[in-house]
């Protein structure tokens, strides 16, 4: 009996010491935390300022090293007497001071603006032009304005494609044809497919000589290495310059050095406007003079598709005629069209080369666009143009084909 009641004590001793210690355990501790810092670190101010461009400063000559255009045009005499070049920038273009130096807003600005915007296929720009005469001071003011939709320079399939996000450096020279020599010129506006001018070039000159030439806007690009590229030019005849009042004006660039030769055959269209059913009467009659590289027969047929300001609304097409290079087609097509819509209609034809009965080989051997003022442009606006002119009435010509 004293066994067991030793041995009860000795676990009831042990159980309330074993209890003890866990409570110590479970106790928080009393150790003092200390709070976290941030370490900071002085940094000394420096100051600096952003250096002026000197884009402003930059005069580009003619390319062989001599004298400035401006200096040649000043001491010819057999044309016009001189001329010069007036800078009009306006304020969006000039400097803005700031906190850390001066800052151009023009050389911020995005291309996503303007950019493909209802412009016929191959549009390669619009350049906008202001013309004034002083009849008393017999000069001749040219303002070039500005430019839009310019080809980035990978896409004109030149020496000069850099990268895909690759812009434009362009300029525009101004030549009163046929002297082709003498050349006023703008300054380069950098990064921008887009570019605003805003200058303003003054051609001294008697109004004989004046009614005789043609003004040309020549617009080229230019890299890093001051190699020049033509884009288009644009031409304007002076002839039919009103000179009691300034005339501004715009022109689609046409591609440098075009000639009939570069076409690969020519298509024959009619055009007849019928307002009183809002519908354009288009006629293929025929095709001649096609040609493919690596075809020696052709399968031709024509599409023509009819859309409002780059969207397609309806295509049709002719047969297949089998064997010849000069296909008479004759079918004509019936298109409705919104009165209201007339400057924003086109009508692309295309002659095709059917290889197979499946349409995705087919081969394209041209094309040709006739439209409005935005959607079109050259002999293509000039069709439409004397379309419209004289409803109801079948007006015929004779287009070149071109890719």
């Amino acid at each position: 009996m004293g066994v067991v009641l030793a041995i009860l004590a000795i676990a009831i001793w042990w159980y309330i010491r074993m209890r003890g210690r866990m409570k110590e355990r479970r106790k928080p501790s009393k150790q003092k935390l200390i709070p976290a810092t941030t370490p900071r670190i002085t940094l000394n101010k420096i100051e600096f300022t952003v250096p002026t461009s000197n884009e402003n400063r930059q005069q580009w000559g003619n390319g062989d090293g001599g004298e400035s255009p401006l200096i040649q045009l000043q001491k010819s005499s057999d044309t016009y007497s001189s001329a010069s070049s007036i800078d009009t920038l306006d304020d969006e273009h000039r400097s803005i001071p700031t906190s850390i130096g001066f800052l151009r807003p023009d050389l911020y600005s995005s291309d996503n603006e303007q950019e493909d915007s209802g412009f016929p296929p191959g549009h390669i720009g619009r350049i906008w032009f202001r013309l004034e005469y002083d009849c008393e001071a017999e000069k001749l003011f040219v303002s070039v304005i500005n430019i839009v939709n310019l080809p980035a320079r990978q896409h004109r399939g030149s020496s000069l494609s850099i990268s895909a996000n690759s812009t434009c450096d362009s300029f525009v020279r101004i030549f009163l044809l046929p002297d082709e020599k003498r050349y006023l010129q703008t300054k380069v506006k950098k990064r921008t497919r887009n570019p605003n001018f805003h200058q303003r070039f003054a051609f001294s000159m008697s109004y004989s000589v004046l009614i005789e030439r043609t003004l040309r806007l020549s617009v080229f690009d230019v890299d890093r290495f001051t190699r020049q590229t033509a884009i288009g030019h644009a031409l304007y005849s002076l002839k039919d310059l009103d000179i009691t009042m300034a005339t501004e004006d715009w022109r689609d660039l046409e591609k440098e050095g075009f000639t009939q030769t570069d076409s690969n055959g020519e298509v024959f269209l009619s055009l007849t406007y019928l307002p009183q059913v809002k519908r354009v009467a288009l006629t293929v009659s025929k095709a001649s003079g096609l040609y493919l590289n690596d075809f020696p027969s052709l399968n031709p047929y024509a599409k023509i598709n009819h859309s409002v300001m780059g969207k397609v609304n309806k295509t049709k097409k002719t047969p297949v005629f089998r064997d010849t290079f000069d296909p008479q087609f004759d079918f004509c097509f019936e298109f409705k069209v919104n009165p209201d819509l007339l400057e924003q209609t086109c009508f692309t034809v295309e002659i095709w080369h059917s290889t197979s009965p499946v349409l995705k080989h087919d081969k394209l051997i041209g094309r040709v666009d006739v439209g409005g003022s935005l959607v079109s442009r050259g002999k293509g606006l000039d069709h439409w143009t004397g379309a419209m002119l004289k409803p109801n009435t079948p007006i015929k010509e004779c287009h070149f084909l071109h890719h």
